[in-house]
């Protein structure tokens, strides 16, 4: 990309960068074998898990805590969770959220507004994850989708 850059090509830049990422979440899970080793049971339990995690009423849940909604060991949930879907489980976390983040501020929502609705009770911390994730601050990336 060259400078100067409209907002419409940072923005389509942006979304063929998360599409690629999406993709290689994808190409990595199907060259693991379907069932990666674990057991129905345990591939049950990681689905569950995914739904709780997009589903708006646990957005405040830790690994602990969703741990203990399907009465499974943390540290076990995490293992099996990153041999199954090729990602840790924060990560997944923190891309789910940061995803429902980007929609919510193509929507008009303020920054602080975003930041407690997906989870985070620190408006700086929800700043500095979405940076990293994204490459731009929330409000450079709120300023653009408008």
């Amino acid at each position: 990309m060259l400078k100067p850059i409209s907002t419409s090509e940072l923005i389509a830049a942006l979304e063929t960068v998360i599409r690629m990422f999406q993709a290689d979440i994808r190409k990595r899970r199907s060259m693991q074998p379907f069932d990666s080793g674990l057991s129905t049971k345990n591939l049950r339990i990681i689905e569950q898990v995914k739904e709780i995690i997009q589903s708006d009423k646990y957005k405040d849940l830790t690994v602990d805590e969703i741990a203990e909604i399907v009465q499974m060991n943390p540290d076990y949930l995490s293992r099996i969770f990153k041999r199954k879907e090729g990602i840790g489980f924060k990560e997944y976390l923190i891309h789910v959220k940061m995803e429902k983040a980007m929609a919510l501020l193509r929507k008009e929502m303020s920054v602080k507004e975003v930041c407690f609705e997906v989870g985070y009770s620190d408006p700086n911390y929800f700043s500095r994850s979405f940076k990293k994730h994204t490459g731009l601050t929330a409000s450079e990336y709120k300023e653009q989708t408008i």
